[in-house]
């Protein structure tokens, strides 16, 4: 499903020229399944991505789905708890898109997060051609969050100091 040619630059470039079900429709949950079993590390995960399954379906344990990038008109939700936050995602391409396209306002509408401040991070890691994994650090989140306006993080405690 995801194959593309060279001359656009094979299936890792595909979402850039194609999206929604012409790049994913849930076909790489499965392997997700798979490497989320290599890699208990990553737990808890945040999913998201474009298919008619959620990851629940095929007995992936998720955090929720990422935080939106930005605050949308009805959202109730406090600044802070918008993203890029610390933490491990697996973020579907056509999700990667969804705040740079005019066309994306109906993912919003289904309840889909806008996570296009993932472009600003590189991926640890790809599962098949549609899902990149993230592991973000509340060092690699503030300069993004500050580049879109959202507040600092609160600074957590230090592990084991003693006053």
């Amino acid at each position: 499903m995801s194959f593309f040619n060279r001359l656009v630059g094979g299936p890792l470039n595909g979402h850039h020229h194609l999206l929604d079900s012409g790049m994913e429709w849930g076909q790489d949950l499965y392997l997700l399944q798979d490497w989320m079993a290599g890699h208990p590390e990553a737990s808890p995960i945040r999913v998201v991505n474009f298919s008619p399954l959620e990851p629940e379906d095929l007995g992936i344990e998720t955090a929720g789905r990422p935080p939106s990038g930005f605050r949308s008109e009805n959202s109730q939700v406090n600044e802070s708890e918008l993203g890029p936050l610390p933490g491990w995602y697996a973020v579907g391409v056509t999700l990667l898109h969804s705040d740079s396209r005019p066309d994306r306002e109906n993912l919003q509408r289904n309840g889909m997060p806008i996570c296009g401040y993932f472009r600003f991070f590189k991926p640890v890691d790809r599962v098949g051609y549609s899902i990149y994994v993230y592991q973000l650090t509340a060092q690699d989140v503030a300069p993004v969050r500050d580049r879109l306006g959202l507040p600092p993080l609160p600074e957590a405690p230090e592990q084991g100091v003693r006053p």
